[in-house]
């Protein structure tokens, strides 16, 4: 009887000892969640993009206090390809795929200009080619800008080539890069980091949005 007590008695404290773990077990995740809980109330938004090439070499990442300067570049370079390479059936098509990344706060000024340009070529019957040569990022001012030489065509004949720079502003949105500024204008340096120096200075929202003027 005796051994039957002990053995009754041991097997009752290791059941105690289960619910206990099991109580302190469950206490821990209670505290873990409410920390973490607390933690993503109070954690301030930080939006990420990450976009990974075809070829998946290298990989761009965009937070709302910084953006990588190979994604500031590429998209720069993507952009103004789309906006500054068009033919009478592509200006239009071109025009909305550009106007895709824009901010919202420039959207207005940058659309009319844009579509005004886009506008000009069907008019016109004319391409517009944009080659670029060189390029500068200022990744504290989210700041790009692009040297290269723009050509004018009718059917396949060359009417114009001029050095051109374009220039853009980033900002980052609900985890998106979008364009806030930007600007084409006749090149005033063969270096695209002189070009960038006079652009971070400039704090309006759109200064030029055009596509090149068509010839008359």
């Amino acid at each position: 009887m005796q051994r039957i007590i002990q053995t009754v008695s041991a097997e009752a404290a290791a059941h105690l000892q289960i619910r206990r773990a099991i109580v302190a077990a469950l206490g821990v995740s209670l505290v873990t969640n409410a920390a973490l809980a607390l933690t993503l109330l109070t954690k301030t938004d930080n939006s990420r993009t990450i976009v990974l090439s075809p070829a998946a070499t290298q990989t761009y990442i965009a937070t709302d206090d910084s953006v990588s300067p190979n994604l500031m570049e590429s998209f720069a370079s993507e952009s103004a390809s789309v906006l500054l390479t068009m033919t009478p059936a592509t200006a239009s098509s071109n025009a909305e795929i550009f106007l895709k990344n824009v901010a919202p706060q420039a959207y207005g000024a940058m659309a009319s200009a844009v579509r005004r340009g886009a506008s000009e070529l069907v008019r016109n019957y004319a391409s517009s080619v944009f080659y670029r040569h060189a390029s500068a990022v200022d990744e504290s001012a989210k700041s790009v800008c692009l040297t290269g030489e723009r050509r004018m065509m009718i059917a396949s004949t060359v009417t114009e080539t001029s050095d051109v720079t374009v220039c853009m502003r980033y900002v980052v949105t609900a985890g998106r890069l979008q364009i806030s500024l930007l600007t084409i204008r006749p090149s005033q340096s063969s270096d695209p980091a002189a070009e960038l120096a006079a652009f971070t200075q400039t704090d309006a929202t759109v200064v030029s949005a055009e596509t090149p003027d068509t010839p008359n």
